[in-house]
């Protein structure tokens, strides 16, 4: 089945790719002209008019096939081959050291073993620059070197000369019409070669640009790891495209970050996936395409498809929760937020895995301080992971039907109150971490509760039966000396419970009363911040339209009357 082709609008398809291209059909003319050069001197000249060459032109046949063979019979590109003469020698010379082994006991039997391999050592440093150098020279020059030989011959044309100086008149009648166009041919296919060759070299150098503009239009110019990652892509997408040049349509940046984490082959590989991943989607979100806006929108759906299928797959999921940075887990959020998230269910299990707060556990963090720096960063960790597992259920709580199966999963609802639930914030005396566990959970919350429809009166429903849950929000809202953000995240949950009249009146009328009470006591403090008593004026406007609430909040204590008064 052939694989879909990629949009060749994207900047690195458009760049990177099509210069791979360019590069490969480059390379398939170098080798087809060695291929006709080493035919047209073998089979036509050496073969036909062997006897009728000069000595200049016999010799200059003979170096140009020698050196144009090895390259014109590989099945592997330059690099790979100069890699490979690296480690056999590599491996040579460890075999050699490995003979000089010093640790073992001078005895009479190791000086005969040690001093042939010191002779055998010294021989290959003699050869090595000698010989083997010249010729992986020749090796790697062998097109320019056959394109000066050609040069040569075609400006001397002294092809039938020799022969002629020789006594050979005769004989060279009948064959100089034939000898002097063959050899014109061979010299000027090699030199063409040459000048391909040249070519091709001159235009490596615009590798660097390609990188560079592509980095810069995902916005990669300033994160030396991610440019160095697109460096790599064009390596490996000229390198492929060399084998079969038709690859340059089945692969982009996205595809290769994909396949990065998928190989799993090393942490860098895998975080510089990960990362190019994230700038990818945050580019398709914030592009603007000169295009019109409905292929715009194609573009950025066709992106994020290829991404669903990366998440996916479990252990995958697994490996990006669990990446050092945010990255990661930044990359399922935005993936999750515009996505069902009936599509990967293993990201509900992961996440929850993430934000389980057992009582054991915030026992353990009240005796921090006594953990040894080993288990500290280890703590540190797992602090950093429920932190970004509550991003993401806050991002997978923007969407209803994503609600729904946050609703329906057996123990993530309960796992998102737990912060709230068990009074973390107090628990740990307003340490920065509990504040910041606890503001995403009531995050989190918020955006469940206010979900429309049957699935929002069915969260409401679970949250306000909570009655745990409810007075962890009341004692924040007592608190002075918690946050001001927390404590407007607690009068939105709390309003949006207190206004779900049919459940909340009939699950939770206790909770719902005493909330109502403090709002008017929020409002009319002076002390408050400003903010917070105008979501308590707000919420008091709400729930005075109903005459149970209103009477609710005329008698929630002697003055309330008169302080409302005050404000008007």
């Amino acid at each position: 089945m052939a694989r879909k082709e990629v949009d060749i609008h994207l900047k690195e398809v458009g760049y990177i790719n099509c210069y791979a291209f360019f590069m490969a059909y480059l390379l398939m003319a170098i080798r087809g002209l060695g291929y006709l050069v080493i035919t047209w001197s073998t089979v036509v000249l050496l073969g036909g008019f062997v006897s009728d060459l000069g000595k200049k032109d016999f010799w200059s046949l003979t170096i140009i096939t020698l050196v144009l063979t090895p390259r014109v019979s590989a099945d592997v590109g330059l690099k790979e081959k100069l890699m490979d003469i690296w480690y056999s020698f590599h491996g040579l010379y460890r075999t050699i050291f490995a003979t000089l082994d010093t640790k073992n006991s001078i005895t009479l039997a190791y000086w005969p073993r040690g001093l042939l391999a010191v002779v055998v050592w010294l021989c290959h440093l003699l050869v090595a620059p000698i010989v083997v150098g010249p010729l992986a020279a020749l090796y790697v020059c062998g097109p320019l070197l056959s394109a000066g030989i050609s040069v040569w011959r075609l400006i001397e044309h002294d092809y039938g000369d020799v022969m002629k100086e020789e006594g050979c008149c005769n004989c060279m009648k009948d064959e100089d019409s034939h000898l002097q166009p063959a050899l014109n041919v061979l010299y000027t296919l090699a030199l063409l070669q040459g000048l391909f060759f040249c070519y091709r070299f001159y235009a490596s150098f615009a590798r660097k640009r390609l990188v560079r503009d592509v980095a810069k239009e995902y916005n990669m110019s300033n994160d030396e790891q991610l440019v160095k990652a697109v460096k790599k892509y064009l390596s490996e997408t000229v390198s492929r495209c060399e084998k079969d040049p038709a690859f340059f349509k089945e692969t982009n940046l996205a595809m290769y970050a994909v396949g990065m984490i998928k190989s799993i082959e090393s942490l860098e590989s895998f975080v510089s996936g990960a990362r190019i991943l994230d700038v990818l989607l945050n580019y398709a979100l914030t592009v603007k395409d000169k295009r019109p806006r409905r292929l715009t929108e194609e573009k950025q759906k066709a992106l994020t498809t290829d991404l669903i299928g990366l998440a996916s797959t479990s252990h995958v999921v697994k490996k990006l929760l669990q990446a050092m940075d945010s990255t990661s887990p930044h990359i399922l959020a935005n993936i999750a937020g515009r996505t069902p998230l009936m599509q990967f269910p293993q990201v509900i299990q992961s996440v929850g895995s993430l934000i389980d707060i057992s009582q054991q556990q915030l026992e353990g963090e009240c005796a921090v301080a006594k953990l040894q720096s080993g288990l500290q960063e280890a703590e540190n960790y797992r602090k950093l992971l429920m932190e970004k597992g509550f991003d993401i259920l806050h991002k997978l709580a923007a969407d209803q039907e994503n609600c729904r199966a946050i609703s329906n999963s057996q123990g993530l609802r309960s796992k998102v109150v737990v912060p709230v639930r068990t009074d973390l914030l107090h628990l740990m005396d307003h340490e920065a971490w509990s504040t910041t566990i606890v503001d995403k959970s009531l995050q989190v919350m918020a955006s469940l509760v206010a979900s429309p429809g049957e699935t929002g009166a069915q969260l409401r429903n679970q949250i306000s039966s909570d009655k745990e849950v409810i007075h962890g929000m009341e004692r924040i809202l007592r608190c002075c000396g918690c946050s001001e953000h927390v404590r407007i995240l607690s009068i939105e949950i709390l309003t949006h419970l207190a206004m779900d009249e049919e459940e909340s009146l009939r699950v939770n009328k206790e909770s719902r009363e005493n909330f109502i009470r403090m709002l008017p006591s929020i409002l009319t403090d002076d002390a408050k911040e400003c903010s917070i008593r105008e979501l308590a004026g707000e919420a008091l406007v709400m729930l005075s339209q109903s005459k149970s609430d209103a009477a609710i909040i005329l008698k929630a204590n002697d003055h309330v009357v008169r302080d409302l008064t005050k404000i008007l």
